[in-house]
Parts: structure tokens; C-alpha cells; sequence
């Protein structure tokens, strides 16, 4: 039945006008969709004319993820966060 869902995020043209969909009922086959002007309503899977885009359906890896071959990672270290980095005082570690 999920299948049949246009995916969570996905663009669609509706009977009320362009929306994108924020969540599903399943069981019920009802969408909870936020129109162009803003107003979030639910509305029947069949009053989907159109999907436009289907954002959600895909996994988007993130473009800094960190390279496995490093060998600071490969040595079972965490890389710290940056901006963790930056509101602590250095330690011995960030000097070498």
C-alpha cells in the first residue's frame, strides 16, 4: 500500500493546486500535504493528479563525509567536529 503513496517531500499537482507532502496514512490512503499559499491540509491519495519531483524516495549521501582510507579514522579515532573544535581551549592533541 506504501508504494502506491507518492513518497514523503515529493512535489505533486493535486485537484486544490501544487503542493509538496509532509506525511502519509497508509492505511487510510491520506496525505498530509503543504499547499503553495502555506496551508497544510490532508487530502485523499486520489486527488494526486501529478508527481512532479519525488525527493523522497532517494538517500542522499552527504558530499564532506569523511574518507575511509584516512588513517586517523582507520585508526578508530573520531574526527572532531569543527566547530566543536573552535569553543574549546586547545589541548596538547591540537598542537601536534
Amino acid at each position: 500500500m506504501r508504494r502506491e503513496l507518492p513518497a514523503v517531500g515529493a512535489e505533486v499537482i493535486t485537484n486544490n493546486g501544487r503542493a509538496r507532502i509532509l506525511s502519509q496514512s497508509i492505511l487510510t490512503q491520506q496525505l498530509v500535504v503543504e499547499m503553495e499559499d502555506h496551508r497544510r491540509v490532508m487530502i485523499n491519495a486520489t486527488d494526486v493528479l501529478t508527481v512532479l519531483e519525488s525527493k523522497g524516495s532517494r538517500r542522499r549521501e552527504p558530499k564532506d563525509r569523511p574518507d575511509a582510507s584516512n588513517s586517523a579514522d582507520s585508526a578508530g579515532r573520531n574526527r572532531t567536529n569543527p566547530r566543536r573544535r573552535a569553543n574549546r581551549p586547545p589541548s596538547s592533541e591540537d598542537q601536534t
